[in-house]
């Protein structure tokens, strides 16, 4: 080596290296950015969920169809498990399920359908990424998110109850499962195209909940079109039966602000 002068091989080597390591820092910084995202869910949380999301717990199985939407005939890849409530109160769609989809058999129920059916152990142990939780329903939700202004008027025992569901919540956060809630219950009508959106941001599955979301408000103008032109003394009155043949009593519906 001349002394004062660096030989062409080394420069070149030292230019490689260089390379290498800006290829590097970029790949690590790409990475780095695009493992979380964060969403508003339907209780008005933020939250940041890792990515991707592999192992999904739903706190209602009735989920499975709006799942269905996002996931085609992947539908039941990523749930690691579920309440049992769609064979209880809605054995029709299950059996069709079990038709198209037999491994629905084999996914581990945390509880039957009920809040106080709830397995939390259960839950813990499956491991999951995500826990789609409802603002209100069947298994662990938020319903009773606003108890600071109604504690005046509810039951004591409803307070425990309520306490319980947050404990739950926590300590499914606490072992590193997300919770995140959707909403096709409470407010239907005006959440379950917000509670599509949230699924597919979480699941990776944008581009299906927004060609759903789409065709949903395009077939949704057409009913509105046709109501346009009723006059308001002409509208029927409709009684909607909520299960039919599951007890085999009449008559069961649903209050205003879900369907009616």
């Amino acid at each position: 080596m001349i002394k004062g002068k660096v030989m062409p091989q080394f420069l070149s080597i030292k230019n490689r290296l260089i390379a290498v390591l800006s290829v590097c820092l970029v790949l690590f910084s790409t990475h780095s950015i695009a493992k979380s995202i964060t969403v508003t869910d339907l209780a008005g949380r933020e939250v940041v969920i890792s990515q991707p999301v592999e192992r999904l717990l739903l706190s209602e199985s009735r989920y499975i169809p709006a799942l269905a939407i996002l996931e085609g005939d992947q539908v039941l890849s990523r749930i690691v498990g579920m309440m049992g409530d769609m064979k209880l109160v809605d054995p029709d769609s299950y059996q069709q399920y079990q038709t198209a989809f037999p491994d629905i058999d084999n996914i581990p129920l945390f509880g039957k359908g009920a809040t106080e059916s709830f397995s939390l152990e259960t839950a813990l142990a499956l491991k999951a990424d995500v826990a789609f939780l409802g603002v209100e329903g069947h298994g662990p939700n938020a319903r009773n998110s606003e108890i600071i202004e109604i504690i005046e008027i509810i039951e004591i025992i409803e307070i425990i109850e309520i306490i319980e569901i947050i404990e739950i919540i926590e300590i499914l956060e606490r072992a590193g499962v997300t919770v995140v809630f959707i909403d096709f219950r409470k407010d239907p009508v005006k959440n379950t195209l917000r509670s599509l959106e949230v699924m597919g941001k979480v699941l990776g599955r944008e581009a299906q909940a927004k060609s759903y979301i789409q065709f949903y408000n395009q077939e949704l103008d057409k009913v509105k079109q046709g109501l346009a032109t009723v006059k308001p003394e002409d509208v029927p009155t409709v009684f909607l039966h909520s299960r039919v043949g599951v007890n085999g009593e009449c008559c069961e519906t649903m209050a205003r602000g879900m369907v009616a």
